[in-house]
């Protein structure tokens, strides 16, 4: 079964959450950066793989120690290239011969490629239903990113800094003036609803990101064993 949900993909209860790769070791911007700091022992196996040129379009990795297991699924080579769909249809087609034997049974994919990637999301979608539409056993979900749609460790938070003063969210995140009343400012005035959002925000960069991540990880998850497997 599939099914089309206008929201936030990290908001899924599925099994596996797929999340749109290059093939260089970099995840920068938008979801990938997202799993990047979610999941950081997945980073580095997909980093070592890059470097190792293991990775490439209709290849895919599962990372199956974290909950939503993450399948690395790449669309371009570069990350400054665009997404090309016979890239989005290698890969799928890979997925529908493996999924099985990887004991996948529910999946929630992003429009593969649009985006930041550069595809038309009517093009995308239509490619993945015709190769997702005919898998059995399997229940599928296809995200039209909402900007709206929070997110569980957004709302986390939120929860710890909703009284936060400027110099609270200097002190506690190690960031500079700048990045704090901004950071502020959108959060007192409800202008951002999930950590995809906070990417967005004037003169909140990567370490401002990264930082946020640092102060409200759930420190046991960093010490799971984990793995990439390579398909």
């Amino acid at each position: 079964m599939i099914k089309k949900i206008k929201g936030n993909i990290f908001n899924t209860s599925c099994q596996v959450l797929v999340n749109t790769v290059n093939c260089i070791g970099v995840m920068g911007k938008g979801i990938a950066l997202e799993c990047k700091l979610r999941f950081p022992g997945m980073f580095e196996k997909y980093k070592e793989f890059c470097e190792k040129k293991l990775i490439k379009p209709g290849s895919l990795q599962l990372w199956n120690s974290s909950k939503p297991w993450v399948l690395n699924f790449p669309t371009k080579i570069h990350w400054k290239d665009p997404s090309k769909i016979e890239y989005l249809e290698k890969g799928l087609n890979k997925f529908n011969n493996e999924y099985s034997k990887k004991s996948i049974t529910s999946i929630a994919f992003p429009l593969l490629g649009a985006s930041l990637g550069g595809l038309s999301e009517e093009l995308v979608y239509k490619t993945m239903i015709k190769y997702l539409e005919p898998l059995k056993n399997i229940d599928i979900e296809i995200y039209e990113y909402d900007p709206n749609a929070g997110d569980d460790l957004f709302d986390l938070f939120h929860q710890k800094v909703w009284r936060f003063s400027v110099d609270d969210y200097k002190e506690n995140l190690k960031i500079n003036k700048i990045a704090a009343e901004n950071l502020k400012r959108a959060i007192d005035e409800k202008n951002v609803n999930s950590m995809l959002g906070i990417q967005d925000l004037p003169q909140v960069g990567l370490k401002t990101i990264e930082s946020i991540h640092s102060f409200i990880r759930d420190k046991k998850d960093i010490m799971i064993q984990s793995q990439l497997d390579i398909f």
